[in-house]
């Protein structure tokens, strides 16, 4: 008898456990099928990785929902929860959840059991009304992307400067006083390189900015009363800034000084009084992308021939009346969306830009354009609304281009 109870015991052994679910990586869980409620993943338990509970009206979370073990990714947004502690409790039973969204749910206190959910890397807690976070948010070591955009946040909360890992911080549209307190705690945060602050009456950055080294994208967006002169050189402190948003700041010049953003390479310049084109971006060689649509900007200088390595130039809603014969120079261009200015025309060197895919030039007061057109090979997209086109120029244009998506209306 004894000798049965031990083979079956070293049975037991050579076996092993059950095997366990592995996290599916990150390409393959974005390949990976949505379900998109309870009842439909239910039958699924243990091939559930991506649930979208979005809009649900969800009071509470079910008891099985403990059962979809292998959940990586949740979106909650947009339900009616009465407990968030609740919710908490039940998540921090699910070993994999890597990803939580949970925006629109009127959310006033993140309770302390968000601690549990320490294998999260992504957390989205945009447009609720949350005053401030608990110790216990510092629990979440794993977490490299946090979004608290659209919150009630009076001062930035200390336990974010805990989270080693974070590479990605949005606290856009909150109620921050005091950013000499809130850099001096961003300044220890080493992974740190994106990071969105627009809609925070900002006044200056602080030169403790300097020490986020790693920062490549920082929006500055929607923050009028930033005292330029004071920024623009907090801002040549960041080696490695490729982004920078500045749109909807009121602003009628761009400092000089911003051309020493040696590494620039997308800037966002939208919907402020601007009446020329920014003489300092000429001199950013390494620019890819211009957005600078809605200003009064009356014509594109000459010299934007310099700029070899723009991909995207964003110019509607503009007062430009024509395009240079230098336009013809940036030969990486792809997208041009000069659309709702005053053109009549287009110069024929539009025919060199032979990487152009997107040409955006409705509402203007265009009535045939250059026969060189036919040369974009690589144009995918022509749109024309809105403009005085004869039927014989519309014609010629289908001949010319017969693979381009041309919308005349």
């Amino acid at each position: 008898m004894i000798r049965v109870f031990w083979v079956c015991v070293l049975l037991l052994m050579a076996c092993g456990t059950p095997p366990q679910h592995q996290a599916l990586s990150r390409d393959a869980l974005y390949l990976a099928p949505t379900y998109n409620s309870i009842q439909e993943a239910n039958p699924h338990q243990d091939s559930v990785y991506k649930l979208n509970l979005y809009g649900e009206g969800l009071i509470v979370l079910p008891e099985e929902f403990v059962s979809f073990k292998n959940l990586q990714w949740l979106d909650l947004s947009e339900n009616y929860f009465q407990s968030w502690g609740d919710v908490m409790r039940t998540l921090g039973k699910l070993p994999h959840l890597e990803v939580l969204h949970s925006q629109y749910n009127t959310i006033r206190i993140v309770e302390p059991e968000i601690g549990q959910l320490t294998q999260l890397k992504e957390l989205y807690l945009d447009h609720n009304r949350i005053r401030r976070l608990p110790s216990e948010f510092a629990q979440l070591k794993s977490l490299k992307v946090l979004h608290l955009t659209n919150n009630m946040l009076e001062s930035f909360p200390p336990q974010i400067a805990a989270l080693a890992h974070l590479e990605e911080l949005s606290i856009a549209r909150n109620q921050i006083q005091n950013w000499e307190e809130a850099f001096n705690h961003l300044k220890g945060m080493p992974s740190l390189h994106t990071l969105d602050l627009q809609g925070n009456h900002l006044k200056v950055l602080p030169n403790s900015i300097e020490r986020l080294y790693r920062l490549e994208s920082l929006n500055l967006s929607k923050n009028p009363r930033l005292e330029w002169e004071k920024v623009v050189p907090s801002l040549v402190l960041l080696p490695k800034l490729s982004y920078l948003g500045l749109a909807d700041n009121q602003l009628k010049y761009v400092p000089v000084a911003l051309s020493k953003l040696s590494y620039l390479q997308e800037i966002d310049l939208v919907y402020n009084q601007l009446s020329t084109f920014p003489e300092p971006l000429l001199k950013m060689h390494r620019l890819k992308s211009i957005e600078i649509f809605g200003n009064q900007i009356t014509a594109i200088p000459k010299e934007i021939a310099q700029l070899n390595n723009l991909e995207q130039l964003f110019m509607s809603n503009n007062d430009i009346n024509e395009l240079p014969d230098q336009i013809g120079k940036l030969s990486k261009l792809r997208t041009l969306a000069i659309a709702d200015n005053q053109l009549i025309g287009l110069p024929s060197s539009i025919g060199e830009l032979s990487n152009l895919e997107t040409l955006e030039l409705g509402h203007n007061r265009i009535v045939a354009l250059p026969p060189e057109i036919q040369k974009l090979k690589k144009l995918k997209l022509l749109g024309l609304e809105g403009n005085p086109l004869s039927e014989e120029a519309r014609e010629k244009l289908i001949r010319w281009l017969p693979d381009t998506d041309i919308r005349f209306d």
